[in-house]
């Protein structure tokens, strides 16, 4: 019996230690977010909720500080603002409550966005032809032009638009496909570039020739283009109008796009060098054609009144023409300031 006391007591006095060490404070509060690395984007005249996600939440005390205003702007948990005016708007965000305190930067850039969603007045499968032999069209605050009337037989050369992707049963019509859907973003519509091969530049401008700083601008092939590079294309005769990159594996070949930026003083930039397609590597493995929708960073142009974008192959003909297809899609093109 009192063996069977004695258990029962140590029992007793083991749960309640066991009880005593599950008896913890409350964790310091802690603040994570799903912010990207460079912060977010919002569209001019657009608002944005900035709602920070807590661990540990309980009796604390918030506010947030502008760095722009260089004061405290609320104290409430979840802050939100329209935003008129381009810019980077910087914010930290304050916790405190009797286990201690925290502290997360927020940055929220706003944009002028140009991504063609508001000429998504095609039908499937389709682009825009000019039908009333326009001569430009206009996208947020940006302006392309063209000479002729975008067709599957007709020349024509500057910009156009367009909801077409993937392989296209004409194949005049994959010059006008993107050569793979959007996947960072939801825009089905997107431009056409046609280089004018005596002109060699094209170029996009301003609202009334404003300067502007343009952070980025994203690119892709037409699938007609990126299909000519890996297999080259010829003739009804047979005849090779454009080589494949790379040849029997030796040769080396680039696709390459320039970016040029204009001043208002009538001077250019150093042009920004990407590569659709680097066949120079010396391992035939590492060489790449772009076939997914990629961003340049064009911040380094500086405050510009308009881009001028030149294409440029290895492959060209004798009197300085370029025999790759000279056509690329864009879209998404950003601007800061």
């Amino acid at each position: 019996m009192k063996l069977y006391i004695s258990l029962i007591i140590l029992t007793a006095v083991l749960s309640f230690s066991s009880c005593e060490d599950q008896t913890r404070e409350i964790p310091v509060s802690e603040i994570y977010s799903d912010m990207p690395e460079d912060g977010y984007e919002v569209e001019i005249d657009s608002s944005f909720v900035l709602y920070p996600k807590i661990t540990y939440d309980y009796d604390s005390q918030y506010s947030w500080y502008s760095h722009e205003e260089d004061q405290i702007i609320s104290n409430q948990l979840i802050y939100e603002r329209e935003y008129n005016e381009l810019g980077t708007f910087n914010y930290t965000f304050s916790l405190n409550n009797d286990r201690g305190s925290a502290t997360y930067n927020y940055i929220i850039t706003s944009l002028f966005l140009t991504d063609f969603d508001e000429l998504d007045t095609l039908s499937s499968n389709s682009f825009w032809d000019a039908p009333n032999n326009e001569t430009s069209f206009t996208s947020g605050e940006t302006s392309f032009s063209l000479v002729g009337k975008p067709d599957l037989v007709e020349e024509w050369y500057g910009f156009t638009f367009s909801n077409l992707s993937g392989a296209r049963n004409d194949v005049n019509q994959s010059y006008f496909s993107m050569n793979s859907a959007p996947t960072e973003y939801s825009s089905k519509i997107f431009a056409v570039l046609k280089q004018d091969p005596s002109l060699k530049s094209s170029f996009i401008t301003f609202d009334e020739n404003k300067e502007h700083l343009v952070k980025s601008i994203s690119v892709n092939n037409t699938y007609g283009t990126r299909l000519a590079l890996e297999q080259g294309t010829k003739d009804e005769e047979g005849n090779e109008l454009s080589k494949k990159f790379g040849g029997d594996g030796t040769e080396k070949d680039l696709f390459t796009l320039n970016i040029i930026g204009h001043k208002a003083d009538g001077s250019k930039t150093e042009p920004i060098e990407f590569y659709m397609a680097d066949y120079t590597f010396d391992a035939y493995r590492d060489n790449y054609i772009i076939r997914d929708w990629t961003t340049i960073n064009l911040e380094s142009l500086g405050l510009i009144t308009k881009l001028e974008l030149v294409l440029h192959s290895t492959d060209m003909d004798d009197e300085d023409n370029m025999r790759t297809p000279a056509s690329i899609c864009i879209d998404q093109i950003k601007i800061t300031e």
